[in-house]
C-alpha cells in the first residue's frame, strides 16, 4: 500500500508498521512503513512495504533525490540494504543524534529530548559467528541490552523531538553538520563492517617495527619503547620509577617538571 507525493522529498523516515496501519491484517514488524517529507519536515507521502520490498523501494528513491534516510539505530536497517546491493548516500540517525542533541550546550531546551529516556540507549548489534553457536546464552543475554524503539510512530515522534530542539539551538548549522557528519559515521561503520577491512600482517609489523622498533624477544618492550621511557624517567626526575607507573610518575613529584596536576587518573 502507498500514497506517494508527487514532489521528491527531502527525508525519509523508516520504521516497523503497526497492525492499525494495515487493518490489523499483519503483526506489528511484518510489514515497514516510510513516511516522506519535505524541506520543512512536513509529511507528504506514506508508504507501506514488506521487508524484502525495501532494497528496490530505496535503490530507486536514490535514483530519484538520494533524500536522507531517517534511522532509528542504523545497524537496524542498512545491513540488510547493503546485502541486497544497496548503498545510501546519506541518513540521519536518531539514537546518535539524540546523544548530541540531549548533551549540547548550544541547546537552549533539551528536556523534550532528555525526557525521551527511550532513545538513550545502545546500538543494535548482530551476533558474531561464536554467539551464534551458543544461541540460548546470546539470547538472554541480549534480553538486558536496551535499542530505540524501531516503529514508525516512535521514529516520527523522536525526530520531531530533534527537529523542535533544534530550532532553539545558538548555532543551528554548525549544530546540523555535527548532526549530519555523526550519522554519516554511522552509515560509514555499518559498511565496513559488511566488507570488511583488508589488512597486510606483514605491513602492520613494519609499522609496529618502524614505530617501537624490531620485535623483542619473550615479554621484553621494543627497544625505541624503552628509550623513551628513559627520556619520560629523566625529565621528571625519577630515575628509579618504571615508565608505567604513571600514578608514581606524575602524582608525586609533578614539580620537578614544572607541571600542576590535581587528577591523573582519568588519563590513564
Amino acid at each position: 500500500m502507498t500514497n506517494p507525493s508527487a514532489a521528491v522529498p527531502a527525508w525519509c523516515v523508516i520504521g516497523r508498521a503497526p497492525d492499525s496501519a494495515l487493518g490489523g491484517v499483519r503483526g506489528m514488524g511484518s510489514m515497514i512503513a516510510v513516511v516522506d517529507l519535505d524541506d520543512a519536515r512536513q509529511r507528504i507521502g506514506n508508504h507501506h512495504l514488506g521487508a524484502d520490498e525495501l532494497p528496490t523501494f530505496v535503490r530507486e528513491r536514490e535514483a530519484q533525490g538520494r533524500p536522507r534516510w531517517v534511522f532509528s539505530d542504523t545497524p537496524n536497517w542498512y545491513p540488510a540494504l547493503l546485502v541486497a546491493g544497496v548503498q545510501i548516500e546519506r541518513c540521519y540517525d536518531l539514537r546518535l543524534t539524540h546523544a548530541i542533541l540531549m548533551r549540547s550546550e548550544l541547546v537552549a531546551d533539551r528536556n523534550a529530548v532528555a525526557s525521551a529516556e527511550e532513545w538513550d540507549a545502545g546500538p543494535v548489534s548482530a551476533p558474531t559467528a561464536p554467539e551464534a553457536e551458543a544461541l540460548f546464552e546470546v539470547t538472554e543475554r541480549r534480553s538486558h541490552i536496551k535499542t530505540v524503539p524501531h516503529d514508525i510512530e516512535s521514529a516520527l515522534a523522536e525526530f520531531a523531538r530533534q527537529s523542535t530542539a533544534l530550532q532553539t539551538a545558538s548555532d543551528p548549522g554548525r549544530l546540523r553538520l555535527l548532526l549530519a557528519a555523526e550519522s554519516a559515521g554511522g552509515l560509514v561503520a555499518a559498511e565496513m563492517q559488511a566488507a570488511g577491512v583488508p589488512w597486510d600482517i606483514a605491513e602492520h609489523d613494519r609499522i609496529l617495527s618502524e614505530k617501537l622498533g624490531p620485535r623483542p624477544a619473550g615479554d621484553a618492550k621494543p627497544a625505541k619503547m624503552l628509550a623513551v621511557a628513559e627520556e619520560v624517567r629523566a625529565a621528571l626526575d625519577g630515575g628509579s620509577r618504571r615508565g608505567n607507573e604513571a600514578a608514581d610518575l606524575l602524582g608525586q613529584q609533578p614539580a620537578a617538571a614544572l607541571i600542576t596536576v590535581k587528577q591523573n587518573r582519568a588519563w590513564t
